[in-house]
């Protein structure tokens, strides 16, 4: 049953590069006809799928074959040498550079582009198992959680975020149109958007999206069903692969981090890829920073799956799946703040009594995001250094496998 689980794998990578090049190849056709200032948007977002589906999908074909196979996995115990930090703050500062002006220079942010948001999530990881101070895992299992959560976790969340972002925008209008004020706001917005004059203006799309009401549609979208459907969806896959498996809580725990480093990896490709001007540099490091947030949360959540499997405690898993929704919740709410303040001193009238305090505002919520990255951050240090003292059954096995793989090439 492993090898069909594994055959399974090695078929999911050949969709998602087959997918990724499609959609690639779309987004091509969308650049050639697409306005200047937009064209190399289109291209930089088209190269992250590309890259993304590509990049996963041969990891998911590797491991699948081998997997087939039955060949032996090394421990993942990855180190990271300091020249990849200085690699690392060198390809934000050249990014930055690049993103700030046209022309044929400005096709060399998307590979910088590509490898700054994905080195984030890798970083993190390896990170994770080094402090559990010794390999609990294989590179094909954490491939496979890794691999999961960037294409399953992050392909079904779209489309289920999609399904009910038109279901609850729906349900906002017809509660809006019952009232008299509503019905005024909508029958003004609907004159305003079918104007192509107004629709191509900037400022005036940044004030619809920065008016009260918008803001607190946005919030609630991201507070509650986001957070619910991606901590869902970002670890199911590693629960698929502990139903073969059952792993034991400390490599339930490094499945779950990797399935949140993939999540994270193709979040930030996506994502990062629809700022291509002078605020890409802050995007990156904005990214850099929710990539802790989801590897903590899906950790917890994989923790979660490997006490069911181990000692059939559901609870546990249901426990800290709503932690993980909280956290996550508690990051976008802070998040959407950050960005309406960051806007809300350009468009508000320079009269309003309050929009001196909007750089306070803005000073304190980056400080929150930054306290709460340090607290993800130690809480991983925390976590990995007491599941690091627990012996690990699975890495005992697998040790001994590579152990006699070493002996039979020597001899």
């Amino acid at each position: 049953m492993r090898r069909v689980l594994w055959l399974i794998v090695g078929l999911a990578g050949v969709g998602a590069i087959l997918a990724a090049l499609l959609s690639g190849s779309v987004m091509l056709v969308l650049s050639l006809s697409a306005p200047l200032a937009e064209d190399f948007a289109i291209v930089l977002l088209g190269g992250s799928i590309v890259a993304a589906g590509v990049g996963l999908g041969c990891v998911l074909i590797m491991i699948g074959w081998s997997g087939w196979c039955q060949q032996p996995s090394r421990l993942f115990y990855p180190r990271i040498q300091w020249p990849v930090w200085v690699a690392l703050v060198g390809l934000l500062v050249l990014g930055s550079v690049l993103a700030r002006v046209s022309g044929a220079a400005e096709l060399l942010l998307v590979p910088i582009h590509v490898l700054m948001m994905s080195a984030p999530a890798l970083i993190v990881l390896s990170l994770v198992a080094r402090w559990l101070q010794h390999g609990v895992s294989s590179w094909r299992e954490v491939g496979a959680a890794l691999t999961s959560g960037g294409v399953i976790g992050t392909g079904f969340s779209l489309i289920a975020e999609g399904i009910s972002t038109l279901v609850i925008l729906f349900v906002f209008i017809l509660l809006l149109s019952q009232t008299s004020r509503g019905a005024e706001w909508l029958s003004a917005l609907q004159l305003k958007i079918t104007d192509p004059a107004w629709l191509s203006d900037p400022d005036q799309l940044v004030t619809l999206l920065a008016s009260p009401m918008v803001v607190l549609l946005v919030a609630f979208v991201v507070a509650v069903p986001v957070p619910i459907i991606e901590e869902a969806f970002k670890t199911i896959g590693m629960g698929i692969l502990g139903r073969f498996y059952r792993p034991e809580p400390v490599r339930g725990f490094l499945w779950g981090v990797a399935s949140g480093a993939g999540f994270a990896l193709v979040e930030n490709l996506l994502n990062g890829a629809v700022s291509t001007g002078s605020d890409w540099g802050q995007v990156a490091l904005a990214r850099s920073a929710a990539t802790i947030m989801h590897c903590f949360a899906s950790g917890i959540v994989g923790w979660g799956w490997a006490k069911l499997w181990t000692d059939r405690r559901p609870l546990i898993l249901l426990g800290t799946y709503l932690a993980a929704v909280m956290i996550h919740s508690l990051w976008n709410v802070v998040a959407v703040a950050l960005a309406w303040f960051g806007v809300a001193g350009e468009i508000l009238d320079v009269d309003v009594i309050w929009v001196r305090y909007v750089p306070i505002g803005v000073l304190f919520l980056v400080g929150f995001l930054v306290a709460l990255c340090a607290v993800f951050l130690i809480g991983l240090r925390v976590i990995s250094q007491h599941l690091s003292k627990r012996p690990s059954a699975g890495a005992d096995q697998a040790a001994a496998f590579a152990a006699a793989t070493s002996v039979s090439q020597e001899l």
